[in-house]
């Protein structure tokens, strides 16, 4: 009987180590469901975070792209107006040289006219003995050289071409 109370003193020994190997293991179990719980709710978070970070930045992408795009449109149309504004000024250049060099040969035309004009009247004056008929023919040969002048000068408009025969012959009252 020692020898049964002996193996039933090992079982229930063993028994009890087993048992406790046992317990051991399950709270050990536990524990390990529970981290893994709390891992998995983590990891959860951490993926919704990541998922509505990623939404905000395609959200914020978008945003950019679309104005990036509304930049590119605005500096094309600036482009533009640039371009428009520089062909502008050239052509203004452009036309003020014209325009310049046109008052400085209306400048010499006059000049010469001028100058035309105080030799008719010399010659006038002058002539102030002569008969009326030679008086009369060398005032037409005067006014005939003075209106080839004026028609001569590369006036562009009849207006100006009268202006410039009125200014000779009456220069008192045009001016």
């Amino acid at each position: 009987m020692l020898f049964y109370g002996r193996v039933v003193q090992d079982h229930s020994d063993s028994s009890g180590v087993q048992h406790q190997v046992l317990e051991e293991l399950r709270r050990k179990l536990e524990e390990s469901e529970t981290t893994l719980k709390r891992e998995r709710e983590t990891l959860n978070t951490a993926q919704a975070e990541a998922l509505e970070r990623q939404s905000r930045w395609d959200v914020e992408r978008q945003q950019m792209g679309e104005n990036l795009s509304e930049m590119q449109r605005k500096l094309t149309e600036e482009k533009r107006r640039v371009a428009e504004f520089s062909h502008s000024l050239k052509s203004a250049k452009v036309e003020i040289e014209q325009t310049r060099k046109e008052l400085a040969d209306y400048k010499e035309k006059a000049q010469r006219i001028l100058q035309s004009k105080d030799k008719l009247i010399g010659e006038l004056k002058s002539g102030v003995g002569e008969t009326a008929t030679d008086g009369a023919a060398t005032a037409a040969a005067a006014v005939f050289g003075v209106r080839a002048i004026c028609f001569g000068c590369d006036s562009r408009t009849r207006v100006d071409r009268r202006r410039c025969m009125w200014t000779i012959l009456l220069p008192s009252t045009v001016r």
